[in-house]
């Protein structure tokens, strides 16, 4: 997820980047597209079930709300990355984890333990670090003469976007995951082709008024190799995010978002510092502190696994084609 997440931000970034800010296609198009080719991947995924059983009528009305949500953000992440490069941008959509933890708390009733708190702030801490050379503009305004610079400036509007996104998506999150997993034994595609249904409805509407707005322009003219790879790591994306949500968490899929910026620095070299890596370096702390009780129990299982297969073969020599039982081995 990782990985799909760093290609997703990088070919965005670079298909931006090589229009120089204006793409000669519609990015609500693009997006649209982008659901249409979730729909059909899901549709054939679930074909191929031998059994299959669709979520009821009133939970695919419920759909519509993350439906309407990610049609929103998939389109305000184009705008912002007119302002904010892809590694700026993959660090700062970690606040999104903050803000899922407060969904989790406010809309599911899901509890945290104090030290998993700790960990998002440490996550929160890694994220100012990180960005300390820009972040005081957001803090200050414009009150000092680095303001009027245009770079100030434009990373000022992107973080400023950057969290109204954040808190939209993270919104839609919590209320994927929970409707997947109020039906657990519905099939993932199932459930999938209900959302993304509603996501190609949405996109269509998104479409016509952005195509009203311009008079006999083809809504598909302009598009290139660069805009099928994103709709390509777009449609792969959604599918294995729906997948986490459903069978491990929200937090799980945001965390593998945040390791996605170390795979995004490696191509994007420029954009890394010596801040830039401390915060890494938090992050990744961040995980294992969120995550210490399930590594203690994988550690715990895994040494128990090995002690029993060295035990196993220490349980004494063979008789008569068997092994001695344990009251044989201790009288011998």
């Amino acid at each position: 997820l990782a990985a799909i997440t760093a290609a997703k931000s990088l070919l965005q970034a670079q298909a931006v980047l090589r229009a120089s800010g204006i793409l000669a296609y519609s990015t609500f198009s693009l997006i649209f597209v982008v659901e249409v080719a979730k729909l059909l991947l899901s549709l054939g995924l679930a074909a191929s079930l031998e059994q299959r059983s669709w979520p009821t009528r009133r939970e695919q009305l419920l759909y519509a709300i993350p439906g309407a949500l990610y049609t929103f953000d998939n389109n305000l992440v184009f705008i912002i990355l007119r302002y904010l490069d892809a590694a700026s941008l993959a660090v700062l959509w970690n606040v999104k984890i903050v803000f899922t933890a407060l969904g989790l708390r406010l809309l599911v009733g899901r509890r945290l333990l104090a030290s998993q708190w700790l960990a998002l702030g440490v996550l929160t801490l890694g994220v100012t670090v990180s960005h300390v050379d820009r972040l005081w503009v957001v803090v200050y305004g414009c009150s000092t003469d680095a303001c009027s610079t245009p770079r100030d400036m434009t990373y000022a509007i992107g973080a400023a976007m950057t969290l109204v996104a954040t808190a939209v998506v993270s919104i839609a999150n919590v209320v994927e995951e929970k409707l997947l997993k109020d039906r657990l034994e519905t099939p993932l595609y199932c459930q999938n082709v209900v959302l993304y249904a509603w996501g190609v409805f949405f996109n269509v509407a998104s479409m016509l008024i952005d195509a009203r707005s311009q008079e006999n322009v083809n809504p598909f003219k302009g598009f290139d190799g660069w805009a099928f790879s994103v709709i390509a790591t777009q449609a792969i994306s959604g599918i294995v995010i729906s997948a986490t949500f459903k069978h491990v968490s929200n937090i799980a899929a945001l965390y593998a978002h945040a390791m996605s910026m170390i795979i995004i620095a490696v191509f994007t070299p420029s954009t890394t510092n010596v801040p830039f890596v401390l915060g890494m370096a938090l992050v990744v702390s961040s995980l294992f502190g969120f995550y210490h009780l399930e590594l203690r129990a994988a550690l715990r299982a895994l040494l128990e696994r090995s002690s029993g297969s060295v035990s196993s073969a220490f349980t004494g020599p063979k008789r008569r084609g068997r092994a001695y039982t344990q009251a044989e081995h201790e009288e011998k």
